[in-house]
């Protein structure tokens, strides 16, 4: 089931090894496919998995650009620095309003 959100981003943290400072990736307006909620997978957010983490495998999947942003400067594997990736940990906040 997706859940849309016109306000709803992703952030990434600091990330030393490549020299990024903490960056707010917002959803694009006409794009609309925000969280995908399965029980099976984990987390799925963008509709063509802009990020992914696939809970029981602790395997990632990122490839920002369609539902969400690439920030300026950046490529689509912004939040990991590759397409695929291995989860040491993860949060998932939500807010409403």
């Amino acid at each position: 089931m997706w859940i849309t959100r016109t306000r709803a981003f992703l952030f990434s943290m600091v990330n030393h090894q490549h020299g990024l400072k903490p960056t707010k990736i917002s959803i694009n307006k006409s794009k609309l496919k925000g969280f995908f909620c399965d029980s099976t997978l984990g987390p799925t957010f963008g509709g063509n998995r802009d990020l992914q983490i696939i809970s029981r495998d602790r395997k990632g999947y990122s490839e920002l650009g369609f539902s969400f942003d690439v920030p300026s400067g950046q490529q689509t594997t912004h939040l990991a620095g590759v397409k695929k990736f291995t989860v040491t940990d993860y949060k998932v906040f939500g807010f409403y309003t």
